[in-house]
């Protein structure tokens, strides 16, 4: 598949002087030409403000740089289906950001998608570390909003790490973690006041460590109006961890 940015012809416009600087052209540029530039786009933060980008897709980047794609604010849909690494800040403040495909993605960068992601039923199948307030929405807010849209199911595979207000404020509803082999820990307030979350679903023969508390402060689950699932042979050791004691009563074996 060819590398594609979806605009206006506003925004096409835009940028081709840009896009002529990189490859030495001095025709009229069309679509197709765009992949052999891409990479350099993504991954050198020449595309602006992004006014008119509707959709960024890419088979070949490995890893977008940071701050590449902040405050893109019509961007809608962003595919990237070979990066492994998405830096700090590199999609922070698309506001109409709703789809996500990074499925070789295993880290994600700090505030990489904060200030207005919408992303429903989220799934990194490949995701091993993911940074402080990563997915945090509208981190400037005082207090928290009375509801939140209902985002469905947030899935990630193989974590090791989760920081600090990873999803502050996402409105997931269902969250499903796989461990990392090796283990993996997630730190205080990941999951701060996800106000429609009830279902946390922790995957792996290997603890998720929480050594801080305070997970899933202000959602349904912090006081205990949910379910936390872990494997069987887990179960107890969930109960009596540091911090996991605290939702004791709503630990149950995965069925």
């Amino acid at each position: 598949m060819a590398d594609l940015i979806y605009m206006t012809k506003a925004a096409w416009t835009a940028i081709t002087d840009k896009v002529r600087g990189k490859t030495g052209s001095t025709g009229l540029l069309k679509a197709g030409e765009v992949p052999g530039v891409l990479n350099e786009l993504l991954n050198e933060s020449v595309l602006s403000d992004g006014a008119g980008i509707k959709e960024i897709s890419n088979d070949t980047v490995t890893s977008i740089k940071d701050a590449c794609c902040m405050g893109f604010k019509e961007l809608q849909n962003v595919n990237v289906t070979e990066a492994t690494k998405i830096g700090d800040n590199a999609f922070s403040g698309c506001t109409s950001l709703t789809r996500l495909n990074a499925p070789k993605a295993t880290y994600i960068g700090q505030a990489a998608f904060t200030d207005g992601p919408s992303i429903k039923n989220l799934l990194l199948p490949k995701a091993e570390s993911i940074q402080y307030a990563a997915f945090e929405l509208q981190s400037e807010l005082e207090e928290a909003p009375a509801t939140l849209p209902d985002l469905g199911k947030l899935t990630l595979g193989n974590i090791s790490y989760i920081g600090t207000m990873a999803f502050n404020l996402c409105g997931y509803s269902e969250v499903d973690i796989t461990v990392n082999a090796g283990g993996g820990s997630i730190e205080t307030q990941a999951f701060n006041s996800c106000l429609n979350l009830k279902k946390v679903t922790i995957r792996g023969k290997t603890m998720l460590t929480n050594e801080e508390g305070s997970v899933f402060y202000a959602s349904p689950i912090e006081s205990l109006n949910g379910e936390i699932f872990v494997d069987a042979s887990l179960v107890e050791s969930y109960k009596t961890a540091t911090n996991w004691s605290d939702y004791a009563s709503i630990i149950k074996a995965i069925s």
